[in-house]
């Protein structure tokens, strides 16, 4: 008995749209939310570097898939080593911050 059945390429389709627009939803209203804090408050806050971080990542594992995909571009794995580098950074610099952040 087959529970889970691969999806056909019609439905990959669907599927790969939806999470387009499920993702685009999100980065757009964290941004808006982001900017509106920003004004209110005049400080930059937590959800911003999330923001950051989570597009990111999203460079960040593109690159590695197309690296995966073809091992002799040497091209994304300088893009994907920097974008690994830089995640880090920013995370360090989050976890700075909010340890000081009532400070």
């Amino acid at each position: 008995m087959v529970i889970i059945r691969k999806m056909d390429e019609m439905e990959r389709h669907f599927a790969d749209q939806s999470i387009k627009n499920a993702y685009l939803f999100m980065v757009v209203s964290l941004f808006i939310y982001t900017i509106f804090k920003q004004f209110q408050t005049g400080k930059w806050d937590f959800v911003f570097l999330i923001l950051i971080v989570q597009n990111l990542i999203l460079i960040g594992s593109d690159q590695w898939l197309k690296h995966r995909a073809d091992r002799s571009d040497k091209g994304p794995a300088h893009v994907l080593y920097m974008t690994i580098v830089f995640t880090a950074i920013l995370l360090a610099i989050g976890a700075i911050g909010l340890m000081f952040h009532g400070k």
